[in-house]
């Protein structure tokens, strides 16, 4: 891309950003949160924190050997 090409692409996306900025700003003017709303939101984001406590991510993938016992076990736990 020639450098008045990629100049042209930048005012592009600088005048989209400072448009959907005012959009935001906008919508946030007119949001208000209720209480109710807010407790809400904070006692799920709580739960999904703590069922997130006792999972252990896998430090790898699994290999071809794994994937064909996962897929195993899942047609068993099917029936």
């Amino acid at each position: 891309m020639s450098a008045t090409g990629s100049a042209s692409l930048a005012a592009k996306n600088a005048s989209r950003s400072k448009s959907s900025c005012s959009a935001i700003s906008a919508a946030q003017s007119l949001y208000r949160e209720t209480d109710a709303s807010r407790n809400a939101r904070v006692e799920a984001a709580e739960r999904c924190r703590l069922e997130r406590t006792g999972y252990a991510k896998p430090p790898t993938k699994p290999d071809k050997r794994a994937r064909r016992l996962i897929i195993a076990l899942g047609v068993i736990d099917a029936m």
